[in-house]
């Protein structure tokens, strides 16, 4: 028999003669050695901690319109690829960038089975996605849900450029090799009549005769001004340990996450705050809404200030602080739901 090694957090088989021709055999015939296979108690981080600085993003996205018109691409979009994921992920299973519209343009309508979200940076009262026929107003800090298999389109009929966070589960759904595209019949879908529309259903009160599917989110925007004001409300209260003063974006109808596959939240640092260090079997992207602060991600201290994104991976323990005398805001967004259905969600402070 071959001899067990002990080594830390690995079991390892030793080698001989005898195992190695075996093992040999063992792989034409396109069977896995399991014993082979390193064993840890807990797993490394998925990814690396990383900051995309606003200013450089928006020179970028200049660039990417003066070289490149949607009639050609189709979405102008600048994509966060953590340096650490080869897939080039943001997170291993989210993938998170900015997105741009500039005056006058259309991004043409489609969908796919990905879902994705919207959080706009620079809006517009008068730019909006059409989401399955509901035109939704882009205007600043607001959250827009795109769910999979829903026609999505864009439009900026303004004279300033348009920018938002842009998220989907790319990652994810490729891993299950599920993805599926269609491109729509023309370059803009049809707006549905305000009677039928499935913000009727998203409120305090709705139609009991119609029937909506909820399970895989709504074509809703969460306007920031309602957002932001039930934040305010709980400035004086204790808020949580390792986040501040935070909030969930839930589905307006069944409750739970947004989307299936993400969970969205806005959280406040008051002056001076600083959080207690956790960490989390889900990885999380971040937007800066307003603010200076630090996070500290693993051994990495990502210093941002409004319109930075940054990642924290999966299982690596952060800490959040406010550097400044006014409330930071932060937007983020997770692949926690997830982990969630399949019973892997786990969450612990760290020190």
């Amino acid at each position: 028999m071959a001899n067990i090694i002990q080594d830390g957090s690995y079991v390892l088989v030793a080698d001989t003669e005898e195992l190695k021709s075996f093992e040999q055999e063992l792989e034409s015939a396109y069977l896995v050695r399991e014993w082979q296979i390193p064993r840890r108690p807990q797993p490394d981080p998925g990814g690396v901690p990383h900051i995309w600085k606003w200013d450089f993003m928006v020179n970028m996205m200049r660039q990417a319109g003066e070289v490149l018109g949607l009639e050609e691409g189709g979405r102008r979009s600048l994509l966060f690829t953590n340096p650490a994921i080869p897939t080039k992920g943001t997170t291993l299973s989210l993938r998170v960038g900015l997105q741009m519209l500039r005056p006058g343009e259309v991004a043409w309508a489609h969908r796919h089975s990905m879902g994705a979200l919207r959080f706009v940076e620079r809006g517009n009262p008068k730019a909006y996605t059409v989401v399955d026929g509901e035109k939704l107003y882009m205007e600043e800090n607001d959250l827009i849900l795109t769910p999979q298999r829903t026609w999505h389109h864009h439009e900026n009929p303004t004279d300033e450029p348009v920018i938002w966070l842009d998220a989907i589960d790319t990652p994810f759904v490729r891993n299950m090799n599920a993805i599926f595209y269609e491109q729509y019949s023309s370059m803009k879908q049809p707006v549905v009549d305000a009677g039928d529309s499935v913000q009727l259903d998203a409120g305090w009160t709705r139609p009991p005769w119609r029937s909506i599917d909820a399970e895989r989110g709504l074509a809703v925007a969460y306007r920031w001004t309602s957002t932001f004001d039930q934040l305010k409300r709980l400035t004086r209260k204790e808020g949580s340990p390792y986040d501040g003063v935070i909030l969930e974006y839930v589905n307006p109808i069944i409750g739970g996450p947004a989307l299936p596959t993400m969970d969205c939240h806005v959280q406040m640092l008051r002056a001076g705050e600083e959080t207690k260090t956790h960490r989390h079997t889900s990885g999380a992207v971040y937007f800066v809404i307003q603010g200076e602060g630090e996070t500290v991600a693993g051994d990495r201290e990502l210093r941002w200030s409004r319109g930075d994104g940054f990642v924290v991976p999966n299982w690596c323990s952060h800490r959040h602080r406010n550097l400044f005398r006014d409330e930071a805001l932060l937007f983020s967004v997770s692949d926690a739901p997830l982990l969630k259905a399949a019973q892997l969600y786990r969450e612990e402070a760290v020190g």
